[in-house]
C-alpha cells in the first residue's frame, strides 16, 4: 500500500492499466479450467449408448464380420462427433453466461467513472462502493461516508466493521491500523459509501490466499433433471435385464452365445432413452442464452423451469414499470384551471407558457435533480431561447421551514431583475401572501392533482429591484402563478405486457413505497385489474399471513411498502400454494428474493447482494423483459415435452422391429448398424430441432402450469406411445406387403427402413406443435429443421443407393413405388393426429 501514490483526481490512464495488467494479470481467482476436448470426448464415450455401440462393433469383428464392425465403428465416431459438438456448444453458452453475470465495479479511469467488469481492476485503480456492494478487490479507504463492512466471509464475525480514511502518502501502517483502513475482496458494504484505492487483486487478495472460491452458490439438482434421470434409470435397468434374458434364450435355443449377446445389446440400444438428460441440459442452457438476449441473465437455470408456472408477479414501480425519470405532465392556473401538458401536438400559450417559463427559470439548468431537469426540459421545449441573455444573480436554496427554491435572473440591459420560485404549495402560497379563500382553492387543486398520481409543486414569480436583490426570500415580492404536476412516465410496452399477464393467468401486484394515490394512478395507467382498493404497509403489519393471502386474492396495489413487507407477501402467497416471482434491488430485498420461487434482481440500480439472492437479473430493469422471460420459459417447457414425446414415439417402432422378429423366430429387421444410424438422427432432432421451435400461438393465453404436474405426464407420454405404435404398425404393414410380393429379405428390410425414416420425419412435423397441423407446419420450417432434415435425407439416400453401403446395411435399393408406398402409409397413419388437433382446437374455441 505504501507504493500507491497515483493521484486520485483522474484515476489511472489506459496506458497505465495495460502496463499494470501485464505485471499483475486479471482480477480473478484461479478456477477450474474448461474441460479439454479429450475430457469431453471421454465423458461422451462413457454414456451407455456408446458403450453398447462399441460392444456391438467388437462382437461383429469377433464373429468375422469385419465390414459390419467397421461401419458400426464409423457410426460410433459420427455419434461421438455430433454429441461432442453439442457438448461444446452447451459449454460455450454457459461460459458466455458466466461472462455476462460476472461482478462489475464503478472505476475511475482517465477522469471518468465507468461501471466495468470487476476482473478488469488493477492495483492502484480508484473505485467507488456504496451500501449493498461487494468489495471487488483488496483496497485502502481514500474517502469515507460512515462506511461499515460485513467481513464475516473472512473472519466469521457477524458484526459489521467500521472503516476509516487512509492517507495516500502515509507509510505502511501496523496491522491493526490496516484492519480499519482496508477493505477486502468479497466482503459486503452494509452502510455508507467510500472511494477506495486497490492494492491487491486476484490470488493476491486475502480471500485468494486462503483459497476461497467466489464463483457463486452451487444450486441443488433441479426437479426436471431428477425426474428424467429416474425415468432413464428405470427404463435402462429394465432393458438391460430383458437384454440378458434375450441373450440367454438365444444361447439356449441355438447355442450361439455371441449372437445372443449381440441380440441382447441390440435390444438394449433400441430401448435406453439416454436422450432425456441431454434434452434437459441443452434446452435449459440454450434457454438461458435466449433469455440473455432479452437482457435477462439466468443465475440459476432452475429459475427458467419455474417461469412457466408463475402465478403471481410482484413488481416494483420505479424503474421497472416506469422509466425512473420525471416529466412535467400537468398544470393548473386560477384562470385556466387544470390542463394536460402531455397531449400530442400541444403548443403551450398564455398562462400555460408563463407557468412553464417560471418553473424552468426557478430551476438550475445544470442540476441533476430530476424535477429541476424535467422543469428545464419542458420550459425549453416551449421556449428554446429561455436562458439566453439572462444572467443568474442569486439563488435561494431549500432551507427549512421554507420548502421552496428561487433564482433571480437579470437581462443585462435591464435595471430590475426577475425572481422565479417553485416549491411545496403551502410554502409558496405563504411566500405570496395569497388570501385564505384563494389559498384553499389552490390547495384543493393540488390535492386533486396528487390523487391523480402527480408530484405537485407551486410556481411563483415577480420583479426584483436592485435594492431587494439582497433581501431574504420571504421578503421578495412574489406573485402566485399556478401548479405543475410531475410524473414518472410509464415504460413503453408495459400496459401491453400487463395485459399479456392477465391473459396468461398471472396476477400482477404493484408494490411501491410511494403514496397510495400515486400507486393507484400508475396501476390505472398500466391497465392493472382490481385497482379500486389499495393495501398499505401499516395494514400489512396488522394482518396474519393467512389473512394477507386472502386480501391478495382481490387487491393488486400495495403502497407505502418496505422490504420487510415484501418477505411477508412472498411467504403468505407461497403458503397458499402460489408460485411467486418477486422483483427487488436493495440489500433488504434479499430475503424476499431468496424466499420467492423466482427472485428477480435489478441489474441497473440493484445491489450485489440482491443479485446474489436472485435467480434472474434484469439488465435493463424493464418489466417487459420479465414478461418476455415468462413467455420464453413456457416455450422451453413446452419444447422439452415435445422432445420427450418424440423420443418415446421414435423408440417404440425401433423396439418393436427389434423384438418382434425374435419372438416370431424371423430374421432380424434392424441390426445394430441400423440403430447406430437412427441414433445419428434422434440425438440432433431432439436436442436441436425441438429446442429451436418457436412458442405456441396460445402460449400466453393459457393459465400457468400446475407445479404438481410432472414433466412425464399422461398427455406427453401417451401421445408419444400412441404415435409410436401407429408408426410401428405402418412399418409392419409395409414390411409384410413387400415381403409377400418380393421374397428378398434385404429388399423388405430396405423399404421398411425407408418407411421408418419417413415416419421419423413425419413425427417431427406432427409433434412440432400441439395445435397446428403438420401440413401447416410443413410450410413454416425453421433453419435448424431444414439443416437437420437435409442431412438425414442425404445420409439415408447414400445408404439406400450407394452399392457398398447398401451391402453393409443388408439392403437392396428400393424403387420409387416403394417410397410412395411408405410415404402413403405413414401419411394416412398420422393424419388422424391432425384431425385430433383440429377437434381439440374446436373444443377450446367453444369453451
Amino acid at each position: 500500500m505504501n507504493k500507491l501514490k497515483e493521484p486520485i483526481a483522474q484515476g489511472l490512464s489506459k496506458a497505465e492499466v495495460l502496463a499494470k495488467r501485464e505485471v499483475f494479470g486479471w482480477n480473478e481467482l484461479p478456477s477450474s479450467k474448461p474441460r479439454s476436448h479429450f475430457r469431453i470426448a471421454f465423458s461422451v464415450v462413457k454414456e451407455p449408448m456408446f458403450l453398447l455401440l462399441i460392444a456391438c462393433s467388437l462382437l461383429y469383428i469377433l464373429m468375422g464380420d469385419i465390414g459390419e464392425g467397421l461401419i458400426l465403428s464409423v457410426a460410433v465416431l459420427l455419434v461421438i462427433v455430433i454429441t461432442f459438438v453439442q457438448e461444446r456448444r452447451t459449454e460455450r453458452t454457459l461460459e458466455s453466461l458466466r461472462d455476462l453475470t460476472s461482478p462489475r465495479a464503478l472505476i475511475l479511469r482517465d477522469g471518468v467513472w465507468a461501471r466495468l467488469p470487476a476482473k478488469e481492476l488493477v492495483p492502484a485503480d480508484t473505485i467507488s462502493v456504496s451500501e449493498g456492494d461487494r468489495i471487488p478487490a483488496d483496497s485502502v479507504v481514500l474517502t469515507s461516508k460512515s462506511i461499515r463492512v460485513d467481513e464475516s466471509l473472512l473472519t466469521g464475525e457477524s458484526a459489521p466493521v467500521s472503516k476509516f480514511q487512509q492517507e495516500l502518502s502515509s507509510v505502511h501502517p501496523d496491522n491493526d491500523h490496516v484492519a480499519v483502513t482496508s477493505v477486502y475482496s468479497g466482503t459486503l458494504v452494509v452502510q455508507g459509501s467510500a472511494h477506495l484505492k486497490v492494492f491487491a487483486i486476484g490470488s493476491k487478495t486475502e480471500i485468494g490466499k486462503i483459497g476461497l472460491s467466489l464463483k457463486g452458490t452451487t444450486h441443488p439438482e433441479s426437479g426436471l433433471s431428477r425426474e428424467s434421470k429416474r425415468v432413464v434409470l428405470i427404463v435402462a435397468g429394465t432393458s438391460l435385464l430383458v437384454s440378458a434374458i434375450i441373450a440367454l434364450m438365444w444361447w439356449l435355443r441355438d447355442g450361439q452365445l455371441v449372437r445372443g449377446i449381440l441380440w441382447g445389446l441390440t435390444f438394449a440400444m433400441s430401448t435406453i432413452p439416454e436422450e432425456f438428460p441431454v434434452v434437459l441440459t441443452v434446452f435449459l442452457a440454450l434457454g438461458a442464452w435466449r433469455i440473455s438476449k432479452k437482457l435477462v441473465l439466468a443465475r440459476d437455470l432452475g429459475a427458467i423451469e419455474s417461469l412457466g408456472a408463475a402465478t403471481y408477479l410482484c413488481s416494483d414501480k420505479t424503474g421497472t414499470l416506469t422509466e425512473n425519470r420525471m416529466e412535467v405532465h400537468a398544470g393548473w392556473t386560477a384562470k385556466e384551471g387544470a390542463f394536460n401538458l402531455d397531449e400530442t401536438g400541444m403548443i403551450p400559450s398564455g398562462g400555460q407558457l408563463t407557468l412553464l417559463r417560471y418553473a424552468g427559470l426557478a430551476s438550475d439548468p445544470a442540476s441533476y435533480d430530476p424535477m429541476d431537469k424535467a422543469s428545464v426540459d419542458k420550459a425549453l421545449q416551449a421556449e428554446a431561447g429561455l436562458f439566453q441573455n439572462r444572467v443568474l444573480i442569486r439563488s435561494f436554496p431549500l432551507e427549512r421551514p421554507i420548502l421552496a427554491v428561487a433564482h433571480i435572473w437579470k437581462v443585462p440591459e435591464e435595471e430590475s431583475g426577475t425572481i422565479f420560485c417553485k416549491g411545496a404549495a403551502e410554502s409558496v402560497l405563504n411566500l405570496c401572501r395569497v388570501p385564505v379563500l384563494e389559498a384553499e382553492e389552490v390547495m384543493a387543486s393540488a390535492k386533486a392533482m396528487a390523487q391523480g398520481g402527480y408530484r405537485v409543486l407551486a410556481v411563483a414569480g415577480g420583479t426584483v429591484s436592485p435594492i431587494a436583490e439582497n433581501a431574504d426570500l420571504k421578503d421578495q415580492n412574489l406573485k402566485f402563478e399556478g401548479l405543475i404536476g410531475f410524473s414518472d412516465p410509464i415504460r413503453a410496452g408495459v400496459p401491453s405486457a400487463v395485459r399479456q399477464c392477465h391473459e396468461a393467468g398471472i396476477k400482477v401486484l404493484l408494490i411501491t413505497g410511494d403514496y397510495s394515490e400515486t400507486a393507484l394512478a400508475v396501476a390505472r395507467s398500466i391497465g392493472l385489474e382490481n385497482v379500486k382498493d389499495v393495501l398499505t404497509g401499516n395494514e400489512v403489519n396488522l394482518l396474519s399471513e393467512e389473512e394477507l393471502s386472502q386480501r391478495l386474492l382481490t387487491v393488486r396495489v400495495l403502497a407505502r411498502m418496505v422490504p420487510e413487507h415484501k418477505l411477508k407477501i412472498v411467504n403468505a402467497l407461497r403458503k397458499s400454494g402460489e408460485v411467486v416471482a418477486m422483483t427487488g434491488d436493495g440489500v433488504n430485498d434479499a430475503p424476499a428474493l431468496k424466499a420467492a420461487d423466482i427472485g428477480i434482481a435489478m441489474g441497473g440500480r440493484g445491489t450485489d447482494v440482491a443479485r446474489e439472492a436472485s435467480g434472474l437479473v434484469l439488465v435493463n430493469d424493464d418489466f417487459n423483459s420479465i414478461v418476455d422471460s415468462i413467455c420464453l420459459g413456457r416455450r422451453i417447457y413446452d419444447n422439452i415435452q415435445k422432445a420427450i414425446s418424440y423420443i418415446i414415439a421414435v423408440h417404440i417402432p425401433i423396439v418393436g422391429l427389434t423384438v418382434t422378429p425374435l419372438i416370431l423366430g424371423m430374421d432380424p429387421i434392424l441390426w445394430p448398424v441400423h440403430l447406430a444410424f437412427l441414433e445419428l438422427i434422434i440425438d440432433p432432432v431432439c436436442s436441436i430441432v425441438f429446442e429451436a421451435e418457436p412458442e405456441e400461438r396460445n402460449v400466453m393465453a393459457r393459465p400457468p402450469r400446475n407445479t404438481k404436474s410432472r414433466l412425464f405426464n399422461r398427455e406427453t407420454v401417451s401421445s408419444g406411445i400412441i404415435q409410436g405404435i401407429v408408426v410401428l404398425l405402418a412399418v409392419w404393414v409395409v414390411f409384410i406387403y413387400v415381403n409377400r410380393i418380393d421374397a428378398s429379405a434385404d429388399h423388405a428390410r430396405a423399404v421398411s427402413f425407408a418407411t421408418l425414416i419417413i415416419g421419423n420425419m413425419a413425427l417431427i412435423f406432427t409433434l412440432r406443435s400441439r395445435s397446428e397441423s403438420a401440413w401447416a407446419l410443413f410450410a413454416k420450417p425453421h433453419p435448424t429443421l431444414i439443416w437437420v432434415l437435409s442431412s438425414v435425407l442425404t445420409m439415408a439416400g447414400l445408404i439406400l443407393f450407394q452399392p457398398t453401403l447398401t451391402r453393409l446395411f443388408h439392403f437392396t435399393s428400393p424403387h420409387f413405388l416403394d417410397f410412395a408406398l411408405g410415404f402413403g402409409v405413414i401419411v394416412l397413419s398420422l393424419a388422424g393426429f391432425d384431425l385430433w388437433k383440429l377437434r381439440k382446437r374446436q373444443i377450446l374455441v367453444k369453451v
